[in-house]
């Protein structure tokens, strides 16, 4: 009987799905048929997701493009500006070009028309210094022709009567009119010479600063003069009338404003330069001198300024020069300058 049950057909077997070890002949299969859905599903799900990332980062590039167009929908517009700015500036430049080149135009005609001005300023200041040192010497002329003339009439006169014999009281009046005869006389010569000093046409510049040593102690000023080193250099009339005057000048403003009432004046040709040097010990600040003489201060030493500035403005007719160097407790030195290619 137990023959019979193990002889049962192959096929048999086969039908009920069960192998003779008594397991499913189809279990391998179907476990890798499984691995493989598993890995299928895997799969598929890193795809999905790599769908989605794809998805994303396309979304994303779009919106990168998106981004990218506008900023270089700026950028066009951007450059557009530019250029239009661009234009803008090359036409305002060109404009301002425009204005720079007509503003220079007129800076250099007023320029020159300044410098015309102050020439012409210049020579009408040294004109009137020649038509003032004219006038001078037409009015010496005439109180020595005249005035000085009649004077001195009076007085032989007066000695004439007083020779023939005249009663106590008359002669007293007569004495008396004769000494007013004599300082009238005494001061006529002293206006002469200072409107025009004889010795100033007659010797030259030399001599005529060698006057004002006893012109200046007129003006309780003690004045030194040095001419050695001048040479035998002459000068034209209206050049050495015109030093003269700026010496003059330079030393009664010593003796108005300066405590030191000493002063010294040297005269130097060399080098082809003549140079005039007034010293004195008076120092002062420029500077405050010059505020102070704005302000109108008669006391400050650049009280006369607009003297100041007419010496300086005769030097420069001249084609010389004048400078002033002062300061406090080192006195003060002016020093007049001109080329000796004026010699004559």
């Amino acid at each position: 009987m137990s023959k019979a049950t193990a002889s049962t057909h192959p096929h048999e077997q086969s039908r009920t799905g069960v192998s003779h070890e008594g397991q499913p002949r189809d279990a391998p299969r179907e476990e890798a048929l499984g691995k493989n859905q598993e890995k299928l599903l895997n799969v598929n799900t890193e795809l999905v997701q790599r769908v989605g990332d794809l998805t994303k980062m396309n979304a994303e590039v779009q919106d990168s493009r998106r981004a990218a167009l506008n900023l270089m929908e700026d950028a066009v517009r951007s450059r557009q500006t530019i250029e239009m700015l661009n234009q803008e500036l090359r036409e305002s430049e060109e404009a301002l070009r425009g204005v720079n080149d007509k503003l220079e135009q007129r800076v250099i005609e007023r320029t020159q028309e300044l410098a015309q001005s102050e020439d012409r300023l210049r020579a009408l200041a040294t004109e009137l210094n020649l038509a003032e040192q004219r006038e001078r010497k037409r009015l010496a002329t005439d109180l020595h022709d005249y005035l000085a003339q009649l004077l001195v009439v009076g007085v032989m006169t007066l000695s004439q009567a007083k020779r023939i014999g005249l009663p106590p009281r008359a002669e007293d009046f007569v004495k008396q009119t004769e000494e007013t005869l004599g300082k009238a006389l005494t001061y006529c010569r002293t206006l002469m010479a200072e409107l025009s000093p004889p010795v100033l046409q007659e010797q030259g510049l030399p001599a005529g600063l060698m006057w004002l040593v006893d012109y200046m102690q007129r003006h309780e000023l003690a004045v030194t003069v040095d001419v050695e080193r001048a040479g035998d250099i002459v000068l034209p009339e209206d050049r050495a009338v015109l030093l003269f005057q700026s010496v003059r000048e330079l030393l009664i403003n010593v003796a108005k404003h300066g405590t030191v009432k000493r002063a010294t004046v040297r005269m130097i040709h060399e080098e082809g330069l003549l140079r005039i040097v007034v010293r004195d010990e008076n120092g002062f600040d420029l500077a405050a001198a010059a505020a102070a003489a704005a302000a109108a201060d008669n006391t400050s030493p650049l009280s006369s300024k607009f003297g100041l500035f007419s010496i300086r403005e005769r030097m420069k007719s001249l084609g010389g020069s004048f400078d002033l160097q002062s300061a406090p407790g080192q006195g003060t030195t002016a020093t007049l300058t001109l080329r000796s290619s004026v010699e004559c």
